[in-house]
């Protein structure tokens, strides 16, 4: 049996509630899909510091981790086991103008913006999260940032309160 897989991902989140999405680009594994930006933690690499490493690599973003969120498995669709540690984030220095002003970047934004793995950005609703194609990980972690009961499994099981945005619930 193959190895786990231990990725790190970021929920970045703008003050208006929006949260930030990033589409692989074709080619790469994923691609097409949107995701949660993060990557693979490397050996005698916290996965905090492989975050920090990964998104200043891929998105030119220096970020502070701010906490844990949730922990959620799944496979690669090599088949081999992955494991998402998800970490609330905030851009310490937002000098790339789409975080400073919440833009979204095209496939040509993207490219001329010097993004390697991913060909799109989109800062997305939070309970619009689940509309977006993404890897089987991803979208178990928008369920648990999302109203309806999380399936995920909490990281910080003592804290009364889920972290995070909340879209508004409906019906009675």
């Amino acid at each position: 049996m193959e190895e786990e897989l231990l990725v790190s991902a970021a929920v970045l989140i703008l003050k208006d509630g929006r949260v930030l999405l990033a589409r692989r680009a074709p080619g790469r594994t994923h691609g097409g899909l949107w995701e949660f930006p993060g990557g693979k933690v490397e050996s005698r690499e916290t996965p905090e510091e492989s975050l920090v490493r990964e998104l200043r690599e891929e998105l030119s973003l220096e970020v502070e981790v701010m906490e844990p969120l949730a922990r959620v498995g799944g496979h690669l669709p090599s088949g081999r086991p992955l494991r998402l540690l998800a970490f609330r984030v905030r851009a310490r220095n937002p000098r790339p103008d789409w975080v400073r002003n919440g833009l979204d970047l095209g496939p040509e934004e993207a490219r001329q913006r010097g993004l390697p793995d991913h060909d799109a950005i989109t800062w997305a609703e939070p309970g619009l999260l689940a509309r977006y194609p993404m890897p089987a990980v991803d979208l178990e972690l928008t369920r648990w940032l999302c109203p309806s009961p999380p399936s995920a499994e909490p990281l910080q099981e003592s804290s009364p309160t889920r972290p995070g945005p909340r879209a508004p619930r409906r019906g009675p």
